[in-house]
């Protein structure tokens, strides 16, 4: 596969990539800020991008206990929906940028709805669609 004139991907490189990815998730500390995230809140495609939209410009220790909150019962976009704006942006003050990062949320949620049948697209050519 190549995906430029410089850079050409084959399959030992991808392979050495994933051996490292390997070496270095065996030998983060079980509470590394990485970790404490990744286990505080139930794990879907949806759960995951929410989480990646509120970690922007907030420490992971703060996400992680906002994402165990907010997520406990929480696993589409039509259950985020039911929640009024006002008390999500209670659950996400913690970490900040509340009113704003609320709003990310609720956006994506629809556009998840409308578009996508409410699942996160697993491809590059599917979020292009739109």
């Amino acid at each position: 596969m190549k995906c430029s004139k410089e850079f050409v991907v084959n399959e030992q490189k991808i392979e050495q990539f994933l051996n490292m990815v390997e070496k270095i998730k065996c030998n983060l500390p079980k509470d590394s800020p990485v970790n404490i995230l990744k286990n505080s809140y139930k794990r879907n495609p949806y759960t995951i991008l929410m989480v990646t939209l509120l970690s922007l410009r907030s420490r992971d220790e703060l996400t992680a206990k906002v994402a165990n909150r907010l997520f406990q019962d929480i696993q589409t976009p039509e259950e985020l929906l039911k929640i009024p704006q006002e008390e999500l942006e209670e659950y996400i003050k913690p970490i900040g940028f509340q009113r704003k990062k609320a709003q990310t949320l609720i956006d994506v949620s629809k556009t998840l709805i409308q578009n996508y049948n409410s699942e996160v697209p697993t491809t590059k050519k599917r979020t292009s669609k739109y």
